[in-house]
């Protein structure tokens, strides 16, 4: 097929949704794809986030069962497919919540359950994901393999270092490109908004993209000993406070714990966002209370960093799919704190609606929940 008649999508954003519909584009030969990313690739909640993956914990909603449930399928395949395993550390994990409070006058009989944890402090615990049901990855490598093998059919060109200054319209309604922060135009036949919280940013004539960011910390432990595979979400009650960390053990030996939010507001850019010293310190504190082996003794912090999760301002659920009032212009953003799970069907969802006008891989009933309105 000539390059003339192949469809030219152009996607704003290479985090994990711009990497997955890039991916599941770049599979078809009718589609060429260029990606604009502003700071780089997975800079934001893509590269700093905890990973998590679960089957069922979205089962409470009739749209987001099925949407969560088919991801989740979709990771075990692509991680079969691209060998997660080795490549971005996808494993089948268990899932604990736990309580810690060394003030409480009961300790949970289930507290040897975990061997790696203070067990003086288990107040409760209870197993809430299994191997069948909840899983892990290291999303900053997920997303660049992505990008990488979507690159490798020769389709896919990524562009790293220039922002969309603004769209081109061929009207004042139907899009045909981009201009970038340096005056260059890329003409298309389909734009993809794929830019997470700055998706607000992006300037359109009659309104704007209503999404929110949501500043969060984290910190990534390097423990002379290894930690098990299991995920944790806790409650600490400690001083009067009380703190809810989540904990998650890696493949590579590496522990991430993420908790200490604020209301900073969001930068320009992912290479503008701020860490906060207090919260990283918070985090850092925790870690001790949670396990020895976590302590400043016995770990090392390698990596402090904060990053905002975009969160939709119109429905609290990602929008996915045509721009009501733009033609040829798509969303994809506002996945929360759910992104990386819920990637993969995105992204499918995405290259249906680029390539064949409407979505099969999820009922029509769930694909118009996420039709951004």
């Amino acid at each position: 097929m000539s390059e003339s008649q192949q469809l030219h999508v152009i996607i704003i954003g290479a985090g994990v949704i711009g990497a997955c519909t890039t991916y599941f584009l770049s599979k078809n030969p009718s589609c060429k794809v260029t990606v604009i990313e502003k700071t780089d690739i997975a800079c934001g909640a893509s590269g700093k986030s905890g990973g998590f993956l679960a089957l069922d914990w979205n089962d409470h909603s009739e749209y987001l069962k099925p949407f969560s449930q088919a991801s989740f399928q979709l990771h075990q395949e692509l991680a079969k497919e691209l060998d997660g395993a080795s490549q971005y550390g996808y494993r089948a994990i268990d899932t604990y919540s736990i309580v810690f409070d060394r003030k409480s006058d009961t300790f949970s009989k289930k507290k040897d359950l975990l061997e790696w944890v203070n067990k003086d402090a288990v107040r409760s615990i209870e197993q809430i994901g299994t191997l069948e049901t909840t899983a892990q990855l290291h999303p900053e490598f997920f997303t660049r393999k992505l990008i990488e093998e979507a690159k490798r059919t020769e389709r896919v060109d990524v562009r790293i270092g220039q922002g969309v200054a603004r769209l081109i319209y061929e009207n004042s309604k139907d899009v045909r490109g981009v201009v970038l922060d340096d005056g260059t135009e890329i003409r298309g036949d389909r734009v993809v908004v794929c830019m997470g919280p700055w998706s607000k940013d992006l300037p359109l004539p009659y309104d704007t993209i209503r999404i929110k960011g949501s500043h969060v910390h984290s910190i990534v432990l390097q423990p002379q000993d290894r930690i098990p595979g299991h995920a944790l979400f806790t409650t600490i009650m400690h001083e009067s406070k009380i703190f809810e960390p989540e904990v998650y053990p890696r493949s590579d030996g590496t522990v991430y714990i993420c908790g200490a939010s604020d209301q900073e507001p969001l930068p320009k850019s992912a290479d503008q966002v701020i860490v906060n010293p207090k919260s990283i310190e918070d985090l850092t504190n925790q870690a001790e209370l949670i396990s020895s082996k976590l302590s400043r003794e016995n770990s090392e912090v390698i990596r402090r960093q904060a990053c905002y999760l975009p969160i939709s301002e119109e429905t609290n659920a990602p929008l996915i799919g045509p721009h009501p009032r733009y033609e040829n212009l798509y969303l994809a953003t506002g996945h929360s704190f759910w992104g990386i799970l819920n990637s993969p069907i995105t992204g499918k969802m995405m290259s249906e609606w680029l390539l064949d006008g409407k979505v099969s891989c999820v009922s029509e009933a769930v694909a118009e929940y996420f039709m951004p309105s």
